[in-house]
């Protein structure tokens, strides 16, 4: 049993996180990015199945599409791979070289590479037995899976 009268109730200590995942394994609730709250992991899929069926970016994809972008948008992507213009004389492929000042072009796409983790699984058992998914990022700003 926790003693509260000591217990640290700062997000940010890890006594406070760790009381959080105790209570998610308790409970079967996952942690949301896209929420920033414990939900189950059906509600979590539900929100991502109704981002890919209306028009824009994520249209068409499948519903762990728009889960990995927001992944990204909180830097919790895997490997990074650029695609640069075509004027772009650098061909390493990281966007880190192909994207600085000293060539003076930035990158029009590029992918980012997840590995799938059981939280993942457990919201999309669609991923069960994959170990990655890669996602192009395009510049016209759609988000797919490569």
């Amino acid at each position: 049993m926790i003693d509260l009268t000591t217990f640290n109730l700062d997000p940010a200590h890890p006594e406070y996180q760790l009381a959080e995942v105790l209570n998610a394994q308790r409970t079967g609730t996952v942690y949301d990015l896209g929420t920033g709250e414990y939900s189950l992991p059906e509600a979590i899929r539900a929100r991502y199945e109704e981002e890919v069926r209306g028009l824009g970016k994520f249209e068409g994809q499948a519903p762990h599409v728009p889960y990995y972008y927001v992944l990204s948008t909180h830097g919790w992507g895997g490997e990074s791979e650029c695609h640069c213009s075509e004027e772009c004389d650098c061909d390493d492929g990281s966007c880190a070289a192909c994207c600085a000042d000293e060539y003076g072009c930035e990158c029009d796409s590029h992918w980012e590479t997840f590995a799938v983790s059981a939280e993942d699984v457990l919201i999309f058992p669609e991923l069960t037995g994959r170990a990655t998914v890669r996602i192009y990022f395009a510049s016209s700003g759609f988000v797919s899976e490569d």
